[in-house]
């Protein structure tokens, strides 16, 4: 660090230094730390804004960004020297310098910051900067994957979901999943995105589900020879997209009642949570989407891995939900799908998880199914 000091103003010195910590500091915490105390996150920050003119110094100060940034001290030192900005710069910029491999290590750079610093960044603009390189990019692999990454990390916030959002993160994450269908992990780290932007709103929901969302859900979850864990991934994707559609009320509006109602007298409180609750759900029914193939692809996933326990229980769970819808269709199609053998045999597989077996009686017993608990009831 004292030759940066001494010797800032030559080129070849500053991209050789940046290199150097890039190097030193990677996968190194003792090295990481130490070369953050004398002042490394600084120089790299600075050498991050000059690199648009340099291709050498932009890939090691991205790459120094990456190796750096896990450290939250670090990391705060990084941003607070304007690195966000830089970077959201890199992922917006039309020069040739910032090809894809160098969009890549931006984006890398943007995951490594994001795990203190998703505000900042927000607040940089790397939101549609992330958005605008996906969409550019759209057949490079491993640039997608780590987007879809990138994605979750950044919509840690719901503030960030908005601007995601509204920057087309959905129709980005939907064609990845739709373009590399071979590729578990891009798949993985897709429909987890496709997850979180789908707890943001019912817009949100609306828009994944008129893009095929749920389609896409429904045919990972029939493919018997998928993995366990992309499943889970996929049906926890499916749960935010239609859950909310099997409510006889207006999840929002409750929350907005009990909200406004907080400092209110008891009787005040009754009635605005009475009239809450019997508002539907806006813009969402199970009519909307096939019940039946959505229940059927649950089942075959349940069938397909009986001895994955999250997978189970969050099949049982699903089904519990769809049991609760007021429309009476919903319910015979639990039993003409598979639901029924699906939940029991998960009750023998487990017995031992009591969030699966309480799933399974409270979903049947509300669905007009008989289903009795491998286990005794405790008093």
């Amino acid at each position: 660090m004292h030759v940066v000091k001494a010797h800032g103003e030559s080129a070849k010195v500053q991209r050789d230094s940046i290199a150097a910590i890039a190097l030193l500091a990677a996968d190194n915490t003792f090295n990481a730390t130490a070369l953050g105390d004398e002042g490394a996150c600084e120089a790299v920050a600075a050498a991050l804004r000059k690199g648009a003119e340099d291709a050498r110094l932009l890939r090691s100060s991205l790459d120094a960004v990456v190796a750096l940034g896990p450290h939250q001290v670090n990391a705060d030192r990084l941003v607070a020297a304007g690195a966000c900005r830089a970077l959201a710069a890199i992922l917006t910029s039309e020069s040739a310098l910032c090809h894809p491999d160098m969009r890549l290590r931006a984006v890398q750079s943007a995951s490594a910051l994001g795990k203190f610093h998703t505000a900042a960044l927000e607040d940089a603009g790397v939101c549609e900067g992330l958005i605008s390189t996906l969409d550019r990019h759209p057949d490079e692999l491993i640039l997608q994957g780590m987007g879809m990454c990138s994605i979750s990390i950044l919509a840690a916030r719901a503030v960030n979901r908005d601007r995601l959002a509204t920057a087309g993160a959905a129709q980005a994450a939907l064609r990845a999943i739709r373009a590399f269908p071979d590729n578990e992990l891009l798949q993985i780290h897709a429909f987890m995105a496709v997850q979180v932007l789908a707890s943001n709103s019912d817009a949100s929901r609306m828009k994944l589900r008129e893009a095929g969302g749920c389609e896409l859900c429904i045919a990972l979850l029939s493919d018997a020879a998928q993995s366990a864990t992309l499943e889970v991934k996929a049906l926890s994707a499916l749960h935010d997209l239609i859950s909310r559609c099997f409510q006889t009320y207006d999840n929002d509006a409750v929350i907005a009642a009990v909200s406004a109602t907080m400092h209110a007298d008891l009787h005040h409180q009754t009635d605005a949570l009475k009239a809450a609750f019997s508002k539907p759900p806006p813009s969402c029914a199970p009519a909307s989407f096939d019940v039946n193939a959505v229940c059927t692809a649950v089942a075959a996933a349940m069938h397909a891995h009986t001895d994955h326990h999250m997978l189970q229980q969050m099949g049982a769970t699903f089904f519990t939900i769809v049991a609760q819808a007021a429309d009476r269709q919903c319910h015979a199609q639990l039993r003409t799908c598979g639901a029924l053998a699906a939940v029991r045999n998960a009750q023998q597989a487990h017995p031992q998880c009591d969030v699966l077996q309480a799933a399974a009686l409270r979903g049947y017993a509300r669905g007009s199914a008989q289903v009795k608990s491998t286990r005794r009831c405790r008093r």
